[in-house]
């Protein structure tokens, strides 16, 4: 790819394109803002990240393709034809003719969305047969907040589980001691067992060591690499365990290993505010096993409903049947990771009833017949209340930021801020019209509508798009300044996707110091909050939340702040 210089003319070569923008979509001020800032660490960054050669792994490619012609409902494809509808009922009611069209209406709007999927899919199945031995780069741009994107289409590191299985580091990497272990942790998260320590997922892959040269011999005789969480990522790990099984710390090793956070937005306002209870519960403080803030959340939320069902109020008992409903994980996580990026109690809900009609529909029994929707609303709002007995000070910062945003508006201000990559970040929703427009097509009068924007700011828009923009730009800036602090200690092929860092086997121990690191620099040396509102002048903001006493430095010890 051509490199990024400046803020145009990077990423694909120019000729026979327009020379491209380093920033989508994005608006005067903004550019203009761009054009004077200093963007040394960004452009050394993403040219980085694109200039790392990819390949197609032909032996996924080979069982991909075959799952694929074979209409094999496994891996999470989508099917190649229709979805048969639900037979129309005998002897029809009213009631029984209603629930007939209401199951019918969901395989219809499921059929409609499995079309692009089949597109999709087979386009991509194609692209990767014609780009098999490589080389092949991703040219990347940037968003308005300095998040990182990979531009081509279909087929890219950024994109679904069998995408990313599909490439591979073109360069490869004796594995080495190192390499080995963490070769075997990458297999153990990509199966899900990733809720234990490091050690313990390296002794489940060797464990599997057997297994794995099976399926990498016979990937459809031998199916258990489908169990898994990413079943292509395991399937891929499988072929790649299987030779360094074969030929040891030798072996050269093309597998991107992803280091991810840990609920990586909850990673940022805890060390935004020092905050020890989200901090520890978000694994920023060192600790022996992993912390679960999902499950630290579903603990809370059994407490809440174990305590109520105890009283005399007359809704106890439905506090006890939940109790024997059983609160996991599962029912907590979605609410616990949009929290940062604009969660609401509303949203909580929402997710909470959607987790909840999951596990019925896998077996459990529904305590409440028809008043299902009515206990889940309950359920949302003790859930919502214990996500902030968890994450006190996360809440605290994205009130802040949201009365900041709707306080600037008020006065006629976009928001800018700049985190320590450099990049300036840029938020302006305008408020939008619609018009009708009377036409002649095919010999037919129409009136379709046509969408635009004022030039006056949506406070509404604002306020709510700022805690997520405004973390989004903290995670791009921590990726730019890890992307620099490895590039300084050798490493040059990235896999990089937001809040998930990878690189080779071997170099997995660099990054994984680089990336803690670049994190407590950021926030050792750089308050983003007052930044905030040292960039908003003349602009009436409520205090600034109260910092606690968690030790930032303590990342650097941190074995699961990313793993």
């Amino acid at each position: 790819p051509e490199a990024w210089k400046a803020t145009m003319g990077g990423g694909y070569p120019r000729d026979p394109l327009p020379p491209l923008p380093l920033v989508q979509r994005t608006y005067r001020a903004h550019v203009e803002a761009l054009k004077a800032a200093d963007l040394t660490k960004v452009y050394r960054a993403i040219n980085a990240v694109q200039d790392t050669p990819w390949s197609v792994n032909a032996a996924v490619l080979r069982v991909l393709d075959e799952v694929w012609e074979r209409s094999l409902d496994i891996g999470g494809l989508p099917p190649r034809e229709d979805r048969p509808k639900p037979p129309k009922p005998a002897g029809e009611t009213e009631e029984s003719l209603k629930a007939w069209k209401k199951q019918a209406m969901l395989v219809y709007e499921q059929n409609g969305k499995d079309v692009g999927a089949r597109f999709e899919m087979a386009r991509t199945i194609q692209l990767a047969k014609e780009l098999v031995g490589g080389p092949i780069w991703m040219p990347h741009q940037l968003d308005f907040r300095g998040r990182m994107y990979a531009m081509p289409v279909g087929l890219n590191p950024q994109g679904p589980d069998h995408i990313r299985a599909l490439l591979q580091f073109h360069e490869g990497k004796p594995l080495g001691r190192q390499g080995m272990y963490w070769l075997g942790v990458h297999g153990a998260n990509c199966f899900g067992v990733d809720k234990v320590s490091l050690n313990e997922r390296y002794l489940w892959a060797r464990g599997k060591s057997i297994e794995a040269q099976r399926v990498a011999a016979d990937p459809l005789g031998n199916l258990l690499w489908t169990e898994a969480d990413k079943p292509w990522s395991f399937l891929a790990w499988c072929f790649e365990w299987a030779g360094a099984m074969a030929q040891g710390e030798a072996f050269v090793s093309h597998l991107p290993i992803a280091l991810d956070g840990s609920c990586n937005g909850l990673q940022h306002f805890s060390a935004l505010l020092r905050d020890p209870v989200g901090g520890k519960a978000v694994n920023l403080p060192p600790s022996d096993k992993p912390q679960d803030i999902y499950q630290a959340v579903a603990d809370r939320v059994m407490a809440v409903l174990r305590e109520r069902a105890q009283g005399d109020e007359p809704q106890a008992w439905q506090a006890q049947a939940w109790v024997s409903f059983g609160i996991d994980r599962k029912i907590t996580k979605r609410s616990v990771m949009v929290l940062p990026y604009g969660g609401t109690r509303i949203s909580c809900i929402d997710y909470v009833r959607q987790a909840v009609q999951e596990k019925i529909a896998n077996g459990a029994d529904n305590p409440f017949g028809e008043d299902l929707g009515r206990a889940t609303t309950a359920l949302g709002m003790v859930v919502w209340d214990a996500i902030g007995d968890v994450v006190v000070a996360a809440r605290d910062a994205m009130d802040w930021l949201q009365k900041a945003a709707r306080a600037a508006a008020s006065a006629g201000q976009a928001v800018s801020w700049t985190p320590p990559s450099g990049f300036p970040a840029h938020q302006e929703y305008r408020k939008t019209f619609i018009r009708r427009i009377k036409t002649r097509l095919h010999g037919q009068i129409t009136r379709p509508q046509v969408y635009g924007e004022t030039d006056k700011l949506d406070a509404d828009k604002q306020a709510l798009g700022m805690s997520p923009n405004f973390v989004h730009s903290l995670d791009a800036s921590a990726l730019v300044l890890t992307v620099c602090r490895a590039l300084d200690r050798g490493v040059v092929d990235f896999a990089m996707i937001h809040d998930s860092y990878g690189t080779h086997a071997a170099s997995t121990e660099e990054l994984a110091a680089c990336l803690r690191e670049a994190f407590v620099a950021m926030y050792e040396g750089h308050d983003p909050l007052s930044d905030l509102a040292r960039d908003l002048p003349g602009v009436k903001l409520p205090d600034l939340p109260q910092k606690g006493t968690l030790d930032i430095h303590q990342v650097l010890e941190s074995p699961y702040f990313f793993a």
